[in-house]
């Protein structure tokens, strides 16, 4: 047999021999080695692809296409982030499968072990590739479609209630951070995403706190520094708790680390959380964004002014807020 293709390479007296081919140069033993020939014939192919590096059809091609798509790229940046840290964990992990093999089985095979927030996060992504897979003709259904949302116990943010409330401002006194930080959070019922960045520059002159929203583009308006229109007047009281907490406040961003820098979405939730386990709750800084909501639901304001105030797109999710307030009404007779 004719040995064609061979390169031999010699360093530090040393003689290194390859066969070279489509996919690179695959290294040989030395030829007096008895094993020579079978790996000459074994490197015709060429080198072996590492398994899951997006081979066409595999799930590590899916999730570059899904990267690829318009869907992902419109997404905002903080949203793709998180995603992008799940697909890597799926592209690691399940690159080498064929999409057309998947079933609802493997799927939950892949969320076992986590809980129910990661588990659902990570269906979430499951079902948008699968998608783009569905759509590009790789498989005619989705296995995702049959894979059940994880149910998380309780609420993932229970809403404060007036003790709470109470119980929070009785142990953070006016003149605090963590003051300052929770009658912004409960005032404004803005995600933590938002709150982090909100300061006097995103105040009109007519004394309206506006912004938009990271998560949705969307835009909120909040009478703040202004008198209060005739239907949410009684808020009055926790509006000049929050006035009180800005008096003499010098940065320009309302919730600043000690020294003076904007925290992080991470950051601010987990020190939200740390000051309310101070104050003896287990309370998270989105729960007030839910109380906002409620208590805007008890002076009967309309499902749109909530969402104008709250930045709620959905009125479904006003309403998965104000169920609570509802059954509130209901005891209370009202």
């Amino acid at each position: 047999m004719p040995l064609t293709g061979i390169k031999q390479t010699t360093v530090n007296g040393k003689t290194y021999y390859y066969r070279r081919t489509p996919g690179g140069n695959v290294r040989l033993p030395d030829p007096s080695d008895p094993g020579f020939l079978a790996a000459y014939e074994a490197a015709g192919g060429g080198p072996k692809p590492k398994p899951g590096r997006r081979e066409p059809g595999s799930v590590a091609a899916l999730c570059e296409a899904y990267r690829l798509s318009p869907g992902f790229l419109a997404m905002k940046a903080s949203t793709r982030q998180v995603q992008s840290r799940i697909i890597a964990k799926i592209e690691d992990e399940r690159g080498s499968a064929p999409v057309r093999a998947l079933q609802p089985k493997h799927i939950y095979a892949d969320l076992k072990g986590m809980g129910p927030a990661a588990a659902n996060n990570r269906r979430k992504v499951w079902r948008a590739m699968l998608k783009i897979a569905v759509r590009d003709g790789w498989i005619v259904t989705s296995p995702a479609l049959e894979v059940e949302k994880a149910k998380e116990a309780g609420e993932a943010h229970e809403p404060w209630n007036e003790a709470d409330v109470a119980a929070y401002r009785a142990h953070w006194p006016i003149g605090t951070p963590q003051r300052l930080a929770f009658e912004l959070f409960f005032w404004t019922g803005a995600r933590c995403i938002d709150a982090r960045t909100l300061g006097r520059q995103m105040i009109d002159r007519k004394g309206w706190l506006c912004y938009t929203q990271e998560k949705t583009g969307g835009k909120v308006a909040i009478p703040t520094l202004c008198p209060l229109p005739g239907w949410c007047a009684s808020f009055e009281p926790d509006r000049q708790m929050l006035l009180a907490c800005l008096e003499g406040h010098q940065d320009l961003t309302f919730i600043v680390t000690a020294y003076g820098a904007p925290r992080s979405q991470k950051g601010i939730s987990q020190w939200m959380a740390a000051n309310a386990r101070a104050a003896g709750l287990d309370r998270t800084a989105h729960g007030l964004r839910a109380s906002r909501a409620i208590e805007l639901y008890m002076i009967d304001a309309s499902p749109q002014k909530i969402g104008a105030w709250s930045g709620h797109l959905s009125l479904k999710e006003v309403e998965r807020y104000t169920r609570a307030a509802n059954r509130r009404r209901l005891l209370e007779g009202d």
